[in-house]
């Protein structure tokens, strides 16, 4: 699962930061259906870790699904609000700080998950 999970990331890292330089319209094109098809792939390996946390978890797994999609949804609420605000004074540019907050997200993602799963098996 580790090297799953790292495989989508530095693939979704690497896709996310495509568009920060690509500048045909065709290579943007081409780059947004990959994206679309690894994001699916990293949301996949995402939510079977999330589901591993759960099961293993001694709290009622309802309440810590909710949870876990509550804090998901406040979050980007957050984010959102942030480079909201932000794009009033730097307009366009906006969205190069939204693909750059997605790489970072990915790789702490990533870790948190190595982390959970490098615990769960040196007990």
């Amino acid at each position: 699962m580790i090297k799953t999970n790292g495989i989508a990331s530095i693939l979704k890292a690497i896709v996310s930061g495509i568009f920060l330089i690509a500048k045909n319209k065709v290579i943007i094109s081409v780059n947004n259906m990959v994206y679309d098809n690894v994001k699916k792939v990293y949301e996949t390996t995402y939510t079977t870790a999330l589901q591993t946390f759960i099961k293993d978890s001694n709290v009622d797994n309802d309440k810590l699904s909710t949870l876990a999609e509550m804090w998901l949804c406040f979050t980007e609420l957050i984010e959102l609000t942030i480079l909201a605000i932000v794009a009033i004074y730097i307009k366009e540019k906006v969205f190069i700080l939204l693909f750059i907050f997605e790489i970072l997200a990915i790789f702490y993602g990533k870790r948190t998950i190595d982390k959970y799963y490098k615990e769960e098996k040196n007990k």
